[in-house]
């Protein structure tokens, strides 16, 4: 009895982490191949006891008109189609209604909170206590697609596209 459950324990095991190796796998993926993207942002430096501090990302694309005229609920949850202009900068097209994309559209997933705004994920950046100085000029979120939709947020962006490097 104790070797099966030795046997299964091993086996869930490297189940796991095999799994969590894969979801590496596809990030750096993302992150080595991917097409980059920056989305403009307004910000705000919080701070948590658990967290420490970070900022609290505000993205244009939902600050659009259709999303103000589209009905709020809250716990809502749903896709956005972005293109991007010839800078990259991302600019909302429309809700994802499960219609085919085009070559130069990408999805953004969002959701909405009890405050009636809506928030694109991720939702937050995290930096080193201290660091705060370097991210304030922060203009965009830079993120890598990949060809399957997946996506990453690398890191933050000055007015000049010029990744913000806190060292």
């Amino acid at each position: 009895m104790k070797k099966v459950i030795k046997t299964i324990f091993i086996l869930s095991s490297f189940l796991v982490f095999s799994v969590l190796n894969y979801e590496i796998y596809q990030k750096e993926y993302t992150k080595a191949k991917g097409e980059i993207v920056f989305i403009e942002i307004s910000s705000t430096i919080s701070s948590s006891f658990m967290q420490g501090k970070y900022m609290k990302l505000i993205y244009a694309v939902v600050r659009n008109q259709e999303f103000q005229e589209k009905k709020i609920v809250e716990g809502m949850r749903g896709y956005v189609v972005i293109g991007t202009d010839q800078n990259k900068v991302a600019i909302f097209k429309r809700f994802y209604d499960g219609k085919k994309l085009s070559n130069d559209e990408k999805l953004l997933r969002f959701y909405l909170k009890s405050d009636k705004k809506a928030y694109i994920i991720p939702d937050s950046f995290m930096f080193q206590e201290g660091h705060e100085k370097f991210y304030t000029q922060a203009q965009y979120g830079v993120f890598k697609f990949d060809a399957k939709g997946n996506y990453i947020l690398l890191g933050l962006a000055d007015a000049n596209f010029q990744m913000i490097q806190s060292s």
